[in-house]
């Protein structure tokens, strides 16, 4: 776990096999969701989004760069 910013949890991990670290991520939930043994009152739910930083991984590389590009000297 890297960061808690509101109700999201970041977590990095290496790049290979990002479909396991998916997957158990989902398990965490499921084991603390309600009604089991670590169970929260609430659900928890898996929105798994991956980038290589979090504006990327939040929005997409085509849209991170096409902002870059459009802001590119308008601040320095």
């Amino acid at each position: 776990l890297i960061n808690n910013v509101h109700d999201a949890l970041d977590f990095q991990f290496p790049s290979d096999h990002p479909d396991q670290y998916e997957r158990a991520l989902s398990l965490m939930c499921e084991v603390a969701g309600p009604g089991r043994p670590y169970g929260m009152a609430v659900s928890l739910a898996v929105d798994a989004k991956m980038g290589t930083n979090w504006a990327e991984a939040t929005y997409g590389v085509e849209k991170v760069a096409s902002r870059l590009k459009a802001l590119d000297g308008k601040h320095m």
